[in-house]
C-alpha cells in the first residue's frame, strides 16, 4: 500500500496552525504542491471535522434495520377475514374429478340412483360403489356441459355378484 506523503502531514499542520483559516493555495504555495492536491488531501482526511466532537452519522436507509412484515400498525384491509371460503363451498370445483362426495350433499336424482341399485349382505362395499357411481355421474355431467350436448346422461348400473362357499365354513 502506498504511504502518505509527508507534505499531506505539513499541510495538515499549516491548516490546524492557521486556526482553519488558510486558504488551500496559500498552503499549497508554500509546499510547492497544487491547490487542487490540497483540497483533496482536506476533504480526504476531514481537517475541519477532527476537533470537534464526533456525531453519528444518519445511514440514507441502507443498513436500516427492517420491520415487521405484513400490513402497517392500524390497517384494517381485510378485518375479520378468516381465510378461504366457507365450509362445504364447491367454488374451486371444475369437474368433481377429486371431489369427494358425502351422503348430505346428494340430490334428489342421485339418491334416487342409489335406491335403484340392489343391496345384498356387503353393504359396506355397496355403499364404496355407490358413492363411486355417484362420482362418476357428476363426472359425466361436467363432460356433456362442457361438450356441450343436451342429451341425458345413462345411467350405468354396477351388479355385484357375492358368492359365499358355505361348503368350506362347515368342518
Amino acid at each position: 500500500m502506498k504511504t502518505k506523503s509527508p507534505e499531506r502531514e505539513k499541510a495538515r499542520k499549516l491548516y490546524l496552525k492557521s486556526d482553519k483559516t488558510a486558504k488551500n493555495k496559500e498552503i499549497a504555495e508554500k509546499l510547492g504542491v497544487s491547490a487542487s492536491l490540497v483540497a483533496k488531501w482536506k476533504s480526504q482526511d476531514k481537517w475541519d471535522s477532527e476537533d470537534l466532537p464526533k456525531e453519528k452519522v444518519k445511514s440514507k436507509g441502507k443498513n436500516k434495520p427492517k420491520g415487521k412484515p405484513g400490513a402497517p400498525f392500524g390497517n384494517h384491509n381485510a378485518f375479520a377475514n378468516r381465510g378461504g371460503p366457507p365450509l362445504g363451498s364447491a367454488n374451486a370445483l371444475k369437474h368433481g374429478g377429486y371431489s369427494q362426495v358425502y351422503w348430505d350433499t346428494i340430490d334428489e336424482a342421485e339418491w334416487a340412483m342409489i335406491q335403484d341399485m340392489p343391496e345384498d349382505e356387503e353393504t359396506m362395499l355397496l355403499d364404496q360403489i355407490k358413492l363411486f357411481s355417484v362420482r362418476e355421474r357428476r363426472i359425466m355431467q361436467a363432460i356433456e356441459k362442457v361438450k356441450g350436448k343436451d342429451e341425458q346422461l345413462t345411467n350405468t348400473t354396477v351388479k355385484t355378484e357375492v358368492r359365499i362357499d358355505n361348503d368350506s365354513n362347515e368342518a
